[in-house]
C-alpha cells in the first residue's frame, strides 16, 4: 500500500515537473559534469606530486596548467547551474502555486470553508516551496553522485582493486540500510507538517480577531496558547531532528571510518613501495570526495520524504470535492437565459449544515423582476438560500432551476453563477485602489475613460461618491486588507457599487445596508429603484425600510419558506 501511494506521488510530481523537464535535464547534465570534473582533480593532482618527487618540469607544469583550466571550467559550470536553477525555481514556484490557487478556487465551498485559511497557506507556500527545492535537488544531485561514485570506483579499482571493494562494499552496505528508515521518517514529516499547519491557523484567526482580543483582556489565555502550540511544534520537531541526525552521524561517521582506512591501507602501500606519493595524495582526496556522496546520500533520504509528503499534502486538496457544473457541454448563454427567463423556482428543497437542518421541503417561485426579501430571526437560513442560488452549496435533495418563458429547466449551477450580483454579510472588500476595488469583475488592465465614468456612476447609485470625494486622492485612494482605512458604513456601500458595476441581472443583497444611518439607507435604496428597473432582486435584511421596495417577503417557518404580502409578515 506504502508503495501505491508513493508511485502516486511520483506520478503526480512528474505531471508538475514536465514543462520544467528539460530545464532539469539541462542542470542534471551540468552536475554531472561538475562531478566528473571533481574526479579528474584527483588524477592532475597525482600527476603535479609525482613530477614534482621526479623532478619532471615538463609534466609538472603541464598538470598545473590543466589543474587552472579545470578551475576555471568549474566555476563557469557552477554560475550556469546556478542561473539555470533559479530560472526553474520561478517557473515551477508560477506553475505549481497557479495549480494550487485554481484547485483552491475550484473546491466545493462546503469543503473549502472546512479549512482553515492558516493551513491553506501552509500548502500554498511552504509545500510549494518543499516540492520545488527537492525536485530541482534530488534528481540532478542524485545522478551527479552516481556520476562521482562510478568515476572513483572506476579509477580505486584501477589503482588497487582490492581497496576499491572493500571500501564499496561497506558504501553499499549504507545505501542498504537507507530504506529502512523510510516509513518513521516520513511520520515524522507529516507529524511537523500537521502542527505547522494548526500554527499558522491559529495565527490567522488571532490576527483577524485582535480588536475581540483585546475588547475581552484575552491576550494572556491567547498567548498561553500560542505557547501550548509552539511546544506541541518544537516536541515533533525535536523528534525529527533527533532521528535525522542519528541517521546522519552514523552515515558521517561510517564515511570517516573508510577515510581512515584509505589512510592506513596506502600508507602500508608506501611503506612497501607499492603506491608513490602521488598515488596517495589522489586516493585520500578520492576518498574525502566519497564522504560527499555518502553523507548526502543520507540526507537525501528525508528530503524525498520531505518532498512526498508535501505532494502528497497538496494531493488531498486535487481529490476535494470540486464544484459541479451543468452536464451540457456547450457554456450557458447567461444573456440570452435571463431574455427568456420567467421565474426562479425551488420545489422540495432540503438542506443542512452538517447536524443542523435548514430547509425541509422549502419550495418557492420568484418572477422575473421582482423584488422580494427574505427576512426571519438570525441563523435561521436566509442567507443561506442565496449561497444556493450561487451554487456555493448543494441542496441535500429537492431543487433549484431557473424556469423560461418556454417552460424549460434550467438548474442553478456553477456556469449560472455569471446571472447573480452578490453582495454578502461580511466585508470581502480587495486590496488595491478604489477603481480596482469596484471594477473587480473586469479584465485586468488600465480602466478607460468609460469604465471610470461607470464606476463613478454606480458609486453615485450606491451613495459613496460623497465619502470618497471627501477623501485626500479620491478614487485614487489605495484600501488596505478587506477595505482597512474605511469605516463599515463605507465599505458596504463599495460592496453594493461593485455589484451594479457588474451589472448582472439579478441582484443579490445581504444585509447590504445594515451598517448605514436611516438617511443613507433610505437614499440608497431609492437610487437602487430608480437604476435596476428590470432586474430581479432578492434581500436579506432585518430593517423594514427595504420592504418599500418589495412586493413580497418570504419567511423561514419550519423549514419551509412561506410567502406573505408586504406589511403581513410576522413581527
Amino acid at each position: 500500500m506504502k508503495q501505491k501511494t508513493q508511485k502516486k506521488e511520483l506520478r503526480w510530481l512528474w505531471a508538475h515537473s514536465r514543462p520544467a523537464a528539460g530545464g532539469i535535464l539541462l542542470l542534471t547534465v551540468l552536475y554531472c559534469v561538475m562531478a566528473a570534473n571533481s574526479v579528474v582533480y584527483a588524477l592532475l593532482m597525482k600527476q603535479l606530486v609525482d613530477s614534482a618527487i621526479q623532478h619532471e618540469m615538463p609534466g609538472f607544469f603541464r598538470a598545473g596548467a590543466l589543474y587552472l583550466a579545470l578551475i576555471l571550467v568549474q566555476a563557469a559550470l557552477t554560475m550556469a547551474s546556478n542561473l539555470t536553477e533559479e530560472k526553474l525555481r520561478a517557473k515551477l514556484e508560477r506553475g505549481l502555486r497557479g495549480s494550487v490557487f485554481q484547485t483552491l478556487l475550484g473546491m466545493e465551498h462546503r469543503t473549502f470553508s472546512a479549512y482553515p485559511a492558516g493551513t491553506l497557506l501552509n500548502h500554498i507556500a511552504t509545500d510549494v516551496d518543499t516540492i520545488v527545492n527537492e525536485m530541482l535537488a534530488l534528481l540532478p544531485g542524485l545522478l551527479s553522485l552516481l556520476v562521482q561514485l562510478c568515476a572513483i570506483a572506476a579509477l580505486l579499482i584501477a589503482w588497487d582493486g582490492r581497496f576499491a571493494l572493500v571500501l564499496l562494499a561497506g558504501g553499499c552496505v549504507l545505501l542498504l540500510a537507507a530504506p529502512l528508515l523510510r516509513r518513521r521518517m516520513k511520520r515524522l514529516q507529516r507529524a511537523v507538517r500537521e502542527e505547522n499547519d494548526s500554527l499558522w491557523a491559529f495565527l490567522d484567526e488571532m490576527f483577524r480577531s485582535v480588536p475581540i482580543l483585546k475588547a475581552f483582556c484575552a491576550q494572556k489565555r491567547m498567548e498561553e496558547q500560542l505557547e501550548d502550540r509552539l511546544r506541541r511544534l518544537q516536541q515533533v520537531r525535536y523528534r525529527q531532528v533527533v532521528f535525522s541526525n542519528v541517521c546522519n552521524r552514523g552515515f558521517n561517521l561510517a564515511v570517516n571510518s573508510g577515510y581512515l582506512f584509505g589512510l592506513i591501507w596506502c600508507s602500508i602501500g608506501l611503506m612497501q613501495g607499492t603506491m608513490t606519493y602521488g598515488t596517495l595524495t589522489a586516493v585520500l582526496q578520492l576518498v574525502a570526495q566519497l564522504q560527499v556522496p555518502f553523507s548526502q546520500l543520507s540526507g537525501y533520504l528525508p528530503r524525498y520524504y520531505a518532498m512526498c509528503t508535501a505532494a502528497d499534502r497538496l494531493m488531498q486538496l486535487e481529490q476535494a470535492p470540486a464544484e459541479p457544473r451543468a452536464a451540457a457541454e456547450a457554456p450557458v448563454d447567461c444573456a440570452a437565459l435571463y431574455e427568456e427567463l420567467a421565474a426562479i423556482r425551488a420545489e422540495d428543497l432540503h438542506f443542512a449544515y452538517e447536524q443542523k437542518p435548514v430547509y425541509s421541503g422549502a419550495s418557492l417561485c420568484i418572477q422575473k423582476g421582482e423584488t422580494v426579501a427574505f427576512m426571519g430571526s438570525s441563523g435561521i437560513g436566509k442567507s443561506t438560500f442565496l449561497k444556493l442560488l450561487l451554487a456555493l452549496y448543494q441542496p441535500t435533495s429537492g431543487s433549484i432551476w431557473l424556469e423560461g418563458r418556454d417552460g424549460t429547466h434550467t438548474p442553478v449551477t456553477v456556469d449560472t453563477r455569471p446571472l447573480f450580483a452578490y453582495v454578502p454579510q461580511q466585508n470581502t472588500l480587495l486590496s488595491g485602489s478604489i477603481w480596482e476595488s469596484v471594477a473587480l469583475f473586469r479584465h485586468s488592465g488600465e480602466l478607460t475613460d468609460a469604465e471610470k465614468r461607470r464606476v463613478q456612476q454606480v458609486c453615485r447609485t450606491a451613495c459613496a461618491e460623497e465619502f470618497i470625494t471627501a477623501l485626500p486622492q479620491g478614487y485614487d485612494t489605495v484600501l488596505g486588507e478587506g477595505g482597512k482605512g474605511l469605516s463599515e458604513g463605507q465599505m458596504q456601500r463599495l460592496a453594493v457599487a461593485r455589484a451594479l458595476y457588474a451589472d448582472c441581472p439579478i441582484l443579490l443583497l445581504d444585509e447590504a445596508t445594515s451598517a448605514l444611518d436611516e438617511a443613507t439607507e433610505v437614499r440608497l435604496l431609492a437610487n437602487l429603484q430608480q437604476d435596476t428597473r428590470g432586474k430581479t432582486i432578492l434581500f436579506v435584511t432585518h430593517r423594514r425600510a427595504a420592504l418599500s421596495l418589495c412586493s413580497r417577503v418570504f419567511e423561514v417557518e419550519d423549514g419551509k419558506l412561506c410567502a406573505r404580502p408586504v406589511g403581513k409578515e410576522t413581527e
